[in-house]
């Protein structure tokens, strides 16, 4: 028994993972086990942040109640030096072993959310893309915004992940609740294809539940599958 790993990444903080993130936890627990997780989570005083609870709601079993140690902390920058003014340290290697751990007794899926971009810093010497490297999920996602400079955050992200040994199986353009459209969205998603082998998944400026059907139905026709 051993739970498939979906990770999800972004080009950068605030483009929409933890929708993405959550969407997709309740589109898979719609068919079968599906936990989603996100480690750390920084700018919140509080026990959990606010994406680790919307990805609890998500999930048929919270992170939690798998035995993920999970982690908030008030300060709102990275998680290392946030981790460090609350008299608290990351380790990626701890983090890894605990994750591997879970991972191997559980079934279904469990979908990752790392904090910030896909070059964020994890610890103070790794950042998520080494996370990724060493956990080998089975489905990588990369989340972009759709607004301008998206052409060059995705690609940018796109070629840094196959040089660091990382594949980007779907990417998934999004429109962040609060942002307003430009006069490149209607283009940008056209202009983003090929980049990665399956076809972009878009998802609108909408509530969750639709997002959690639009994905549901993504997973269901393979646009996330490795190729």
């Amino acid at each position: 028994m051993s739970a498939i790993v979906v990770a999800v990444s972004g080009t950068g903080t605030n483009v929409g993972k933890t929708y993405v993130a959550s969407a997709l936890t309740a589109a898979l627990a719609q068919r079968g086990p599906a936990t989603g997780v996100k480690p750390y989570e920084s700018g919140h005083d509080a026990e959990l942040g606010p994406d680790q609870r919307d990805l609890a709601a998500a999930s048929t079993t919270s992170a939690t109640a798998l035995g993920f140690a999970l982690r908030c902390f008030p300060e709102p920058v990275a998680p290392p030096e946030a981790a460090r003014r609350a008299g608290a340290s990351v380790d990626l290697a701890a983090f890894i072993a605990s994750f591997q751990r879970v991972r191997a007794r559980v079934s279904g899926v469990l979908v990752l959310e790392l904090a910030g971009g896909l070059f964020s810093p994890f610890d103070d010497a790794t950042c998520n893309a080494d996370v990724l490297r060493a956990l080998a999920p089975e489905h990588h996602v990369l989340v972009a915004p759709n607004r301008l400079g998206v052409l060059h955050d995705a690609r940018a992200a796109v070629r840094a992940s196959r040089a660091e040994g990382l594949t980007v199986d779907a990417l998934v353009v999004t429109h962040p609740p609060g942002a307003g459209d430009d006069a490149s969205c209607r283009s940008n998603v056209r202009a983003l294809e090929g980049l990665v082998q399956s076809a972009s998944i878009v998802l609108r400026a909408a509530p969750v539940a639709e997002a959690v059907v639009t994905l549901g139905e993504a997973w269901d026709r393979g646009a996330f599958r490795r190729r």
